[in-house]
């Protein structure tokens, strides 16, 4: 008893030269770091930071089981993480040489153009999730509408050029029709 008086004494005139950061011993303590490098790292003695923990209640040990399970559990989740982000990858994989796959086959089968759209409108979703068609780049929808102009696709290139012909937007050059914007901005 008398050893933990002195004790008691020698460590009030260090804390009035020397405070120490007890939120910090704490801290140390709960990551799992011993009692004895903790004090000396901070200049305290051991016994010192037992009374304060007895003092103050530190239920150090119950404690550092509650911070040593949460780690546990945080490295399985990340652990888990990057099992998925591996498999993702390689799902990613398969599937565009899937997609390639159907593509080639569309191209070289001899099918109508009804069977053909609805073949390319059954591998559309996939296709847009795996390289995210119709994303800005900041991840949002460039046309949220989806509308097409079925009309403006199916007409001819000549057929644009006599538009844009009439509406006095184009001139004929050498190498063709030169947009007036075209040519403005190149002239």
């Amino acid at each position: 008893m008398e050893l933990e008086k002195a004790v008691e004494k020698v460590n009030k005139v260090v804390m009035a030269t020397h405070p120490i950061n007890w939120d910090e011993v704490y801290a140390c303590l709960l990551r799992g770091e011993e009692m004895r490098s903790v004090a000396e790292r901070l200049g305290v003695s051991e016994s010192a930071v037992g009374m304060h923990a007895k003092r103050h209640g530190w239920m150090i040990s119950a404690a550092r089981k509650e911070v040593l399970a949460k780690n546990a559990v945080i490295g399985v989740v990340e652990e888990l993480s990057e099992k998925i982000k591996s498999s993702s990858e390689r799902c990613k994989v398969a599937m565009c040489e899937q997609l390639e796959q159907i593509m080639r086959e569309l191209v070289e089968t001899e099918m109508s153009t009804l069977l053909r759209a609805r073949v390319l409108a059954a591998v559309m979703p996939v296709a847009k999730a795996l390289f995210l068609w119709g994303l800005a780049e900041d991840g949002h929808a460039r046309n949220p509408s989806g509308a097409i102009n079925i009309a403006l696709i199916r007409t001819s290139p000549e057929q644009l050029r006599l538009m844009a012909k009439r509406k006095g937007d184009v001139v004929e050059g050498e190498a063709g029709v030169i947009g007036r914007q075209s040519r403005d901005a190149s002239g």
